[in-house]
Order: structure tokens, then sequence, then C-alpha cells
């Protein structure tokens, strides 16, 4: 009998969030989001396997699209133009998911499912959410979760039905999903508002100081579900388990505490990547083990959104580095015994930049573009830029435009 042969090396690589908001939606009226990612196809069709985070729910007919500045819904021409760029497989557990409500989720499930693009993270029945989620990347097996912290519910009203918890996977119940704490938060006088003033105190009272996108809630089921979920992943025998990790806050000069924590704690229970997401600007991570195979991202940035548009130089409402994003390579290969580990760990920096005309946009490898610049002001900005965002992933100091940096072993 004639053994088969176990592929040696194959990469897989992590993106951002894949946004789509009004102005993107406006500025593409055709639907047609192809040249949005075009510039990045030759860069993914060297991975075996790519990983987005898909932020928005997506509409089956192209009826109630977004219009409401922070309550997404996108034709099925993203998804459509996601996986022609090279996108073969999409996290959806964000804080945008609930934007259409649970009809929302199983709207989405299905596109994606037509669209033939898999995915993980939200649940039209719960078998789905019951069903390990394992991808091929060249022949190695990765295991797949998607997990965030919360939904905008304190924006958009959409609370799960505690029958309906299965529909997303989250680190933590829905922001404010305590009623004395809603009641707290529109009215901190009120008589209801005031006893959770007084109980938060003996409990988690920064979040009488912190953003709804920031506060602790009630978590103990929900990581215990997250711990199940990654052992029935791995009892499904993948070489690897990813966690795709949705969390921190709102454009933070550097990664949370709680990001930091909730990385470490997948890490401790059963996940070996945890990609990271949602902040809006790139962060770094914890690349202590990676010979050890276990590796953490804390935010990979905006793969595609209209916010601060690289022009020369970027948006001045935004920080700098809201216009660049990661695109995250993690290299395997089986040793001669079969086994797989972790060769080692690179990433392309990424920019977004205005097109034609306003809200579209494209994502470029941001040292090819800075190549096809002629000299001047832009062209010193955009590099200044790379260098900058290099830095922050890899958590040193970064003096050239590369296409690749390798990822290093920190102390």
């Amino acid at each position: 009998m004639t053994r088969a042969v176990l592929p040696r090396r194959a990469r897989t690589t992590f993106l951002g969030d894949a946004l789509c908001d009004p102005p993107m939606l406006a500025g593409h009226g055709d639907h047609d989001f192809r040249p949005v990612f075009a510039p990045l196809r030759d860069l993914l069709s060297q991975s075996d396997l790519v990983v987005a985070n898909l932020e928005t729910p997506l509409s089956p007919d192209g009826r109630d699209l977004t219009h409401e500045k922070w309550r997404f819904n996108s034709p099925r021409s993203y998804a459509e133009a996601l996986r022609w760029a090279g996108v073969g497989f999409v996290t959806t557990a964000n804080n945008h998911c609930l934007d259409r409500g649970t009809a929302g989720i199983a709207a989405t499930v299905r596109v994606l499912d037509e669209t033939g693009l898999p995915h993980v993270g939200t649940f039209a029945d719960p078998a789905a959410a019951e069903r390990p989620a394992i991808a091929d990347a060249g022949g190695f097996r990765i295991g797949i979760l998607s997990y965030t912290y919360g939904t905008n519910a304190f924006s958009n009203r959409e609370y799960l039905r505690p029958e309906d918890a299965w529909m997303v996977d989250l680190l933590q119940e829905q922001e404010l999903s305590e009623p004395l704490a809603r009641a707290w938060f529109e009215n901190p006088d009120s008589t209801d508002g005031r006893a959770y003033a007084a109980m938060e105190r003996g409990r988690w009272p920064e979040n009488l100081s912190l953003p709804p996108y920031e506060r602790i809630e009630p978590f103990e089921a929900r990581r215990a579900r997250l711990v199940a979920d990654a052992a029935r992943v791995r009892a499904a025998g993948p070489d690897f388990v990813a966690l795709g990790m949705h969390a921190g806050g709102q454009y933070n000069p550097e990664a949370t505490a709680r990001t930091k924590e909730t990385a470490a704690f997948a890490l401790a229970h059963g996940v070996d990547f945890v990609a990271g997401n949602h902040e809006h600007v790139v962060h770094g991570g914890d690349f202590s083990r990676l010979r050890e195979g276990k590796l953490a991202t804390y935010c990979l940035g905006d793969l595609a959104s209209a916010t601060g548009l690289w022009v020369g130089i970027p948006d001045r409402e935004t920080p700098p580095l809201a216009v660049f994003t990661v695109a995250w390579h993690v290299d395997l290969e089986r040793a001669p015994d079969g086994a797989a580990r972790v060769a080692g760990s690179s990433f392309s920096v990424l920019v977004r930049r205005k097109g034609s005309a306003p809200g579209r946009i494209a994502v470029h490898p941001a040292a090819q573009l800075w190549r096809s610049l002629p000299a001047g002001a832009e062209k010193d900005g955009l590099a200044a830029g790379i260098r900058a965002a290099a830095a922050a992933f890899a958590g040193r100091p970064v003096d050239s435009v590369d296409d690749e940096y390798e990822l290093k072993e920190l102390p």
C-alpha cells in the first residue's frame, strides 16, 4: 500500500475587520466591491488559507442596506468580493453582528452559505453552533472559533433572549445586559441608576467610568462556553486552533488590559493562535511563545473602512495608524514524524487609500504602494506611517519599508 504524502509547508493569513460603513456603501453604488480588495489579490494568493473578520450583516436581496451611522447591513456582493480577492473563511462574531437583529444573523448565514464562504461565530440554528469549524490550509487542518466582547446592544437595543443565547459566541454578556445597568446608563441619577452604581462599586467599579465597549459584564458562563468550544474543536483533530477575538475599545494607543488578559486566557485553554480585532488601530501581541506555536495578536486594524483614508497625510480626526492594517502570516510545517508545528510568523503592512470618487476605497500592500509613488511628501509620509505601523505590531523599532516583516519572540 502506498502511504499518503503529507504536506510539508503551508501559510495561513489572518486579516482585520472588513467593515462596509455608509461612505463605502455610497461610494460603491454599483455594489461592486472588487476594486476595494483588488490590490491584495497577489498577496493573498500566496497563502493557503486567508481568514478575515466580516464586520457587517449581509442582505440576501439588497434591501434594508446601511443607512444609520453604526447599524450596518451590506449587499451580498461584499462577501463575493472578499471571496474573489482570496479570503477563504470569515469570522462573524463582532459588535455589529446584531445590527439587523436575529433575522440579520439568519440572513448573513444564508448569504455566506450561498456564496460558498465558510464562517463561524454567529449561527442560524443550534446544531451549527455545536459543530466544530475546521478549515483546510494547504493540507493542514485549522479549527476556527470566533468570539466577541459584545454586540452594540447599548445602542441598537438588540438583546438576545435567553433561549437564543447560542446565536452569538460572546466573551461576556451583552453590553448593559442587566436592567439596572441600562437604567444607570440612561439616567445615573434615577433610583435604579443609583442602586446600580452602589452595587457596581463593590464589584467592578471601573465600569462606572468606562465606555460600554470596554466594560466588564458577567462573563463566567460565556468563558465556560469558550473553553468547551475549544475542547470540542480540539477533539475534531485539527493541527491548530485559532480564535478570532473581537475585544478592546476604540482607538486606544495600546491594547487594553482586558484584551491582553482575554488573549492569555484563550491560549491557556486550548487555542493556539489569537487573531485580535476591533480597536481600529494596529496593536501588537504576545509572541513570547512563538517556538511553542502559541501566538496572540491584539488588533490587526481595519481591513476595509472609510475611516481616516490615506491622502498623503491621515485624516486629522483619527489617529495616524487608523489607516493601516496588518496581514498576519503564520507559516506551518510538518515534521518527519507527521507532527505539525509553527515554522515562523511574519506580517505585511496594508494601507487604505481613497479611490476615484467619494467613499470609494482600495486596500493596498503598503510597501508596494510606496514604491509606486513619485518622490515627495506623500511618499515620505507613507513611509513614516508604514514604519510606525510595523513597529506597533512587531513591538520593536522598525527603520525600513519592507513587503514583509518577521516576527520574533519577545522577552
